[in-house]
């Protein structure tokens, strides 16, 4: 009865000294944030759209013409691209002045009687005619200047002299120099008029075709992984490892913005390790990326899911997840020594282990003594 007795205390106390040997209280280490730069490639440009109207006769002889309001919608931001495609049927195109104003109320001139020279210029201008079958395109970067449509008197412009693309020529009017002054809000009331100058030829608008692009709208997206490793100086390539219990193992969370536009501060919360980053500032441009990684200590097989959100301001975020998994394996156990981990393991351990041998022998003297 002794004898087992004292069996039962020493096994007490292994299992006292093992538990306190994998429980250990668990710490992390968390690294610097580094920077990624053009970590993937991200298309840019706005969105374009085209507006069509069809304005309809010119008044003969009229400085007031013919307008027509062009509604835009749709598209995001400030103005960065303008073209005007144009049909129209109309004899002396030398009578005829084309306008554009945006909604911020800035004008261009396109088209000012070709051929006459300044806004208040002599008689008469080109005497080529206008076919609403040979629509004229006008935009900046078009080969031929607009007081030179009808130049060469053809028959009809673009239907004869197969020239049908013009970039702007104010010819001294007031106003934009070509259609990249056009920098206000896309969107909202464009306006197209047209004018005729000069009695007897007649003519109508029978359609015009606005081409604008906006500003890329806002698409916020980033692309999230986590991956773990056994060196705490580099970031690993893996997901899964093995490792044995107690044993320190490196986690690498990497974002990279994939969308569009600037984030600026950052919230990470892994599911086993708790909130690593919490609205951490760090400015992170599209196509450019982050890092940092965590070293801890595994106690068991675990798999962590971190989930990183990246703000542009208060308001817009984007959030992505990725996950790690560690399977743990178990470690030879020497009974004939434990260590401590810089120390704080081996005075509870002894004096657990004391304690029960006290106990025992108490208990063995007091039943000798009875």
């Amino acid at each position: 009865m002794k004898k087992r007795f004292l069996v039962v205390a020493l096994v007490m106390a292994f299992v006292v000294v093992f538990t306190a040997a994998v429980v250990a209280e668990q710490t992390i280490r968390i690294g610097e944030l580094h920077a990624i730069t053009d970590a993937v490639a991200v298309s840019g440009g706005g969105q374009c759209a085209t507006f069509t109207v069809a304005p309809g006769p010119i008044p003969d002889n009229n400085p007031t013409g013919v307008c027509a309001d062009i509604p835009v919608s749709g598209l995001y931001g400030n103005t960065t691209f303008v073209s005007v495609t144009v049909a129209a049927t109309h004899t002396w195109v030398g009578d005829i002045t084309y306008q554009l104003a945006d909604p911020g109320a800035s004008q261009l001139y396109f088209m000012a009687r070709p051929g006459v020279a300044g806004p208040a210029g002599p008689c008469c201008g080109s005497n080529s005619d206008l076919s609403s079958a040979f629509p004229l395109d006008f935009y900046d970067a078009a080969p031929t200047d607009a007081e030179q449509v009808g130049a060469g008197n053809p028959a009809v412009v673009c239907q004869t002299n197969g020239i049908c693309d013009f970039n702007p020529a104010p010819d001294g009017q007031t106003g934009l120099a070509d259609f990249s002054g056009f920098t206000a809000a896309v969107n909202g009331n464009w306006e197209f008029c047209a004018t005729d100058s000069a009695a007897q030829d007649t003519g109508s608008v029978a359609s015009v075709n606005l081409n604008v692009c906006g500003e890329p709208a806002p698409m916020p997206s980033i692309a999230v992984t986590k991956t773990v490793g056994l060196d705490a100086s580099v970031c690993a390539t893996t997901t899964t490892i093995s490792a044995p219990y107690n044993s320190e193992v490196t986690y690498c969370y990497t974002m990279v913005n994939t969308g569009n536009v600037t984030v600026t501060t950052h919230t990470v919360v892994d599911d086993k390790l708790g909130t690593l980053l919490n609205n951490f500032p760090a400015v992170v441009g599209p196509g450019d990326g982050a890092l940092f990684t965590v070293t801890t200590t595994i106690t068991d097989s675990v798999t962590n899911v971190v989930t990183w959100t990246a703000f542009i301001d208060a308001q817009i975020s984007t959030s992505g997840s990725a996950s790690a998994t560690v399977t743990g394996q178990p470690t030879d156990v020497a009974l004939t020594s434990f260590e401590g981990n810089n120390g704080t393991l081996v005075v509870p351990i002894a004096a657990a282990t004391v304690l029960i041998g006290l106990c025992a022998m108490f208990v063995l003297r007091r039943r000798q003594s009875a």
